[in-house]
């Protein structure tokens, strides 16, 4: 079985506070978009997970998300696991999460769990992880894993810039640069994620991000912003805590007039994506539920 896991970016990212329990309240409009790491499971002796980027088992988000199946269903998986990865990773993209929620949903259709224990599990994983298990365009508020899936209309297209920074203890350290003044009250990204729902286009110039001002103090982040507004962006965002940047069209040729503008380092990465459905392997599932030798 082959899978197709994609990234993801935030169309709004909003810091509400810091919670009882100590993880903090937020409001994000989520939206899957046309780069996939590439998975392929084959049946195996034993459980074993491998990645291109060669990932310990501990770290590896699929690796942990088959072993809590196993023990929440009680069933050995027998299963060869390889990742190709192409999403870049700590980037801000989702890639780990991605393949962890796009591994779970595959394989928990294929064992008849209910959406209720595969997003119990994916939940322990990670914020983004139960987002994965369908992705499209999702309004997460809580710590991220109360998902209100929205019925877009319409495609959209982004620019995305990788710059080479890698920032150490990433989304703890930018939580503890954060200040009271970055908190918001989530209704600017309620409202972009009701104008999506009603069909529209989300506003560019209510994109926010509360990481935005502690990532524009590291200067290959603040380059890559710089350099995509004077590529013709209007809104640059980053994406997650980051370091990726991105800006939004309602075209691909606006964006591609974006791209091949962009003046950016070489060691920076940029793709031209889209905004994709939900459920991106859903059809390959069916397949292979009603013919078992397909593939």
């Amino acid at each position: 079985m082959r899978l197709f896991a994609p990234a993801k970016i935030n169309l709004g990212l909003e810091v509400c506070g810091k919670r009882d329990d100590g993880y903090h309240e937020v409001v994000t409009l989520l939206e899957s978009v046309s780069i996939f790491d590439v998975i392929d499971i084959r049946s195996a002796d034993e459980l074993i997970v491998r990645s291109d980027d060669r990932i310990p088992d501990d770290d590896d988000l699929i690796f942990r998300a088959l072993d809590q199946m196993q023990m929440h269903t009680g069933r050995r998986l027998c299963l060869s696991v390889t990742a190709f990865k192409s999403i870049p990773i700590s980037a801000g993209l989702g890639g780990g999460s991605s393949d962890a929620g796009t591994v779970l949903g595959a394989i928990g259709m294929l064992l008849g769990l209910s959406q209720p224990d595969l997003h119990m599990i994916a939940s322990s994983l990670g914020s983004d992880v139960p987002f994965f298990l369908r992705g499209g365009a999702t309004l997460a508020t809580g710590t991220g894993t109360d998902l209100e899936p929205i019925a877009s209309g319409g495609r959209r297209w982004y620019v995305i810039a990788v710059p080479d920074l890698t920032i150490p203890g990433k989304t703890a350290s930018l939580y503890a640069a954060l200040t009271p003044q970055d908190h918001t009250d989530g209704v600017t990204t309620r409202q972009n994620a009701e104008t999506l729902q009603r069909g529209g286009l989300f506003n560019n110039r209510l994109m926010i991000n509360a990481f935005q001002r502690p990532l524009l103090e590291y200067e290959q982040f603040r380059e890559t912003v710089v350099a995509l507004h004077q590529a013709g962006a209007e809104t640059v965002l980053a994406s997650g805590a980051g370091p990726s940047a991105f800006a939004a069209c309602d075209s691909w040729s606006a964006a591609a007039r974006i791209r091949d503008r962009l003046n950016a380092p070489a060691s920076t990465r940029v793709f031209l994506a889209t905004s994709i459905g939900p459920n991106p392997n859903q059809s390959r599932l069916d397949q292979l539920i009603e013919s078992p030798s397909s593939r």
